[in-house]
């Protein structure tokens, strides 16, 4: 299984890189954002007593800009990297449980930012890796999420 990680890392690590080398950006942007936000909602005069502002990017990123913008960045750039590794995790134990043991990770390139579906034919199995945003009224912020599926061919 081992190898079949290091095959997926292989095959994401163009779009990881590109999102974990915007981190440190978005972050000093959205913390800009949070503080311009929160500066706006105290001096309006008619607001609501023993209210707060509401942080649009969600709690874990309103509790994070309580420290160093540096601490910040390295807390989400850690966070993200711990993403990335369960993703691969989990889609290597999918293809695991199929019987599929190795992946061609040259032809196995995977894009971020839009809805995006990838299938290939893998050990007589066809495996649909699909790209989504997912983010409803119960979720804070929209995200994307990775979807795997493997199916025997017939």
């Amino acid at each position: 299984m081992k190898d079949l990680i290091a095959k997926l890392e292989q095959a994401f690590a163009k779009c990881d890189a590109y999102y974990l080398q915007k981190i440190p950006t978005d972050v000093e942007e959205m913390r800009a954002n949070w503080k311009q936000t929160q500066k706006d909602f105290y001096n309006n005069p008619d607001r609501p007593k023993f209210s707060t502002p509401f942080c649009p990017y969600g709690s874990g990123f309103e509790y994070k800009a309580q420290f160093s913008l540096q601490d910040h960045i390295e807390k989400d750039i850690k966070e993200t990297k711990q993403k990335h590794e369960k993703r691969n995790y989990k889609i290597a134990e999918k293809l695991t449980k199929a019987g599929v043991t190795n992946i061609d990770a040259i032809n196995f390139k995977i894009e971020y930012g839009n809805d995006f579906t990838g299938s290939w034919i893998i050990d007589g199995n066809k495996v649909t890796i699909k790209v989504i945003f997912a983010g409803g009224y119960n979720i804070q912020c929209l995200h994307n999420r990775v979807l795997c599926n493997v199916k025997k061919v017939a």
